[in-house]
């Protein structure tokens, strides 16, 4: 039995990125990565004990369409 190791477009799917790599990429301080978080502004990402990641290919995808708030409270807000 062997086990086969994902590809890199898998590995790149299953890419976590923390707060402080992620206000590197949006160009945002991480005290406005937790506000934007927490008023649906960008996804939620995942908690993994007391950690929040991101993935960043849910990133670059909400980035592609143009960073569009993510939650129904914030889109009615805007």
């Amino acid at each position: 039995m062997s086990i086969t190791q994902p590809g890199r477009a898998e590995r790149t799917n299953l890419q976590m990125i923390e707060a402080k790599e992620l206000c590197e990429l949006l160009c945002i301080s991480e005290a406005t990565v937790w506000r934007h978080r927490e008023a649906g502004l960008i996804p939620r990402g995942v908690k993994i004990g007391r950690s929040v990641r991101w993935r960043l290919s849910e990133i670059e995808a909400w980035m592609e369409a143009g960073c569009k708030p993510v939650s129904a409270e914030s889109a009615i807000a805007n």
